[in-house]
């Protein structure tokens, strides 16, 4: 033991670089005969999104609004769904819409409400999921 009552403890280190490892060098010299012995290592990369287009992949956006009374009456501008200009939901679909669609293969959209009463549809009672084009067995809307 050390003046004070503490231990005198030396730490080895060893100092290498990734590039280093992948060329295989695998045992390091830690200092005062201690050596670091790597026997595993990988190096993996995360993809970028044009890394996902050129290998094949395809992009498809589907929407929903939801139509909860929480998000305010359709007849005040500051509702998410007011009804006249072009409300918060709109300009959301339309600028994500317009950075995904030329990657989107077939160009068509599904887009669901929930939350609210689809009288368009036919329907007169809350729905917790309808087809904004009133067609279920279709709900894309298609671009041109």
């Amino acid at each position: 033991m050390a003046a004070g009552g503490a231990t005198n403890t030396t730490y080895n280190s060893a100092i290498t670089t990734v590039q280093a490892l992948i060329d295989g060098s695998t045992t390091l010299n830690a200092g005062g005969q201690t050596s670091l012995v790597v026997d595993n290592f990988s190096v993996f990369q995360r993809p970028t999104f044009v890394d996902y287009l050129r290998a094949g992949w395809s992009v498809s956006l589907v929407a929903a609004v939801d139509y909860t009374a929480s998000n305010g009456e359709p007849s005040s501008p500051n509702s998410l769904h007011y009804m006249g200009g072009n409300n918060q939901y709109e300009a959301a679909i339309f600028n994500v819409g317009a950075i995904v669609e030329p990657y989107d293969n077939d160009r068509s959209f599904p887009v669901f409400g929930f939350g609210g009463i689809p009288r368009h549809t036919g329907i007169n009672s809350v729905s917790h999921c309808f087809a904004m084009n009133g067609n279920p067995q279709n709900p894309d809307i298609v671009t041109i």
